[in-house]
C-alpha cells in the first residue's frame, strides 16, 4: 500500500478543522439539549416608579400581595401578572386570583436546575471583535446552557419585571 506523499500536509489541514468542529459542538450542542421543565410566574408594570404591590411566596408555596404605602403622590399603574410557559415559550396574563391556586417555589433555581438570569453587557474592541452583548435579554440558565426567553414587558422600560416563583403544582 502506498503512503501518501503529503500526509503531514493533510494532517496539518485536518487538525484545525477538527478543532473548530469540536469547539462549535461544545458551544451549540448544550443549547440544543437544554430542556427546562418548570413554568414560572412574574409580574411587570409600566410605571417608572415601582410596583403597586409587594409579592411574597409563603412556605407552603402560596402567593400573597400587600399594597405598598406611598409617601409621594403618583398614579400607579396596575401590576400585571404573567405565567411563562417554557414548552410553548410564551407568556400568558393571569389574574392574582389564578396565582393563588398555583403552588410556587420562590427559589433562585428551579427544581430541574435552571435559574432565571438577565443578560450582560458586551465586550471586545470596537469595531473589531465587538459584541453588543445581551443587555435587556432574559435567560433560563442551567446544565451548561442558556435558553433565551421573551418576557412581556411594557414600553421602553427595561427590567420592569419581578420574578415571583417556579410553578411546582
Amino acid at each position: 500500500m502506498a503512503k501518501p506523499r503529503n500526509l503531514s500536509l493533510i494532517i496539518g489541514i485536518l487538525i484545525p478543522i477538527v478543532m473548530v468542529l469540536f469547539v462549535a459542538l461544545s458551544i451549540y450542542l448544550p443549547r440544543l439539549l437544554a430542556n427546562p421543565q418548570y413554568d414560572f410566574v412574574y409580574v411587570t408594570n409600566d410605571s417608572y416608579y415601582d410596583f403597586k404591590y409587594n409579592y411574597e411566596v409563603s412556605e407552603d408555596g402560596l402567593l400573597s400581595r400587600v399594597l405598598i404605602e406611598r409617601h409621594y403622590p403618583t398614579d400607579m399603574a396596575e401590576d400585571k401578572i404573567y405565567l411563562y410557559n417554557v414548552s410553548e415559550k410564551e407568556s400568558t396574563p393571569i389574574s392574582y386570583q389564578e396565582t393563588t391556586r398555583l403552588e410556587l417555589d420562590p427559589s433562585a433555581k428551579s427544581p430541574d436546575g435552571y435559574e432565571f438570569v438577565s443578560g450582560g453587557g458586551g465586550g471586545g474592541v470596537f469595531p473589531f471583535f465587538y459584541s453588543p452583548g445581551a443587555y435587556g435579554k432574559k435567560f433560563l440558565k442551567g446544565h451548561g446552557a442558556s435558553v433565551e426567553i421573551n418576557l412581556t414587558t411594557f414600553g421602553n422600560i427595561r427590567d420592569n419585571y419581578k420574578f415571583i416563583g417556579w410553578v411546582t403544582g
